[in-house]
């Protein structure tokens, strides 16, 4: 290396130990990296952090089924959002994104309440309730002896109102009677 490229270099970056291994200090050496990272706490200001926080929350709760992560994200834009402007502290900061936390919680729960309004998904047997099916097996009326047949299944049947039903005829499902349907003829 010719006298001027070195004098160059040793004018961007202070060379330590020029003894056997020389340490270089400035942009881009390891050492600035190492530097970096323990003063890590002082790189990052607070609104920095929140701002992190807001999208953990946003992104969580792209995959939660609710709004549950929203007002928390909101918590902690408000957050940022003093950090930024007043500095006032940590300690100020969590109080705002638990305050701010409450009233979002309280505020969304209408507009939650309008977005998830998915209607119900019944399980088992109670999926049945509304269907149509074929009598099998006439229904009497009065003892569970007759069966249903809905979507391929076979189902014990009585009458809703006591009525007996022939077989072949088209019925409803009324409600379920733990492992029995009730059921009644379609109105004409």
């Amino acid at each position: 290396m010719a006298s001027g490229q070195t004098d160059q270099f040793e004018s961007r970056v202070r060379v330590y130990n020029r003894g056997i291994v020389p340490v270089a200090e400035g942009p881009g050496t390891p050492v600035h990296a190492l530097d970096a990272a323990v003063n890590l706490p002082y790189v990052l200001d607070g609104h920095w952090i929140w701002a992190s926080v807001v999208v953990v929350f946003l992104i969580a709760e792209i995959f939660t089924g609710g709004t549950y992560m929203l007002p928390l994200a909101v918590a902690a834009a408000a957050a940022a959002i003093i950090s930024y402007f007043t500095g006032l502290g940590p300690v100020v900061e969590v109080l705002v994104f638990c305050g701010v936390t409450v009233i979002a919680y309280f505020a969304m729960r209408p507009f939650a309440a309008r977005v998830t309004n998915a209607p119900d998904v019944s399980f088992g047997a109670d999926r049945l309730v509304g269907m149509s099916g074929i009598v099998t097996k006439t229904i009497d009326g009065v003892n569970i002896s007759g069966m249903v047949k809905i979507r391929g299944e076979e189902w014990r049947a009585r009458s809703a109102d006591g009525t007996p039903i022939p077989e072949g005829s088209e019925v409803i499902v009324q409600s379920v009677d733990g492992a029995h349907l009730r059921v009644s003829s379609p109105p004409a």
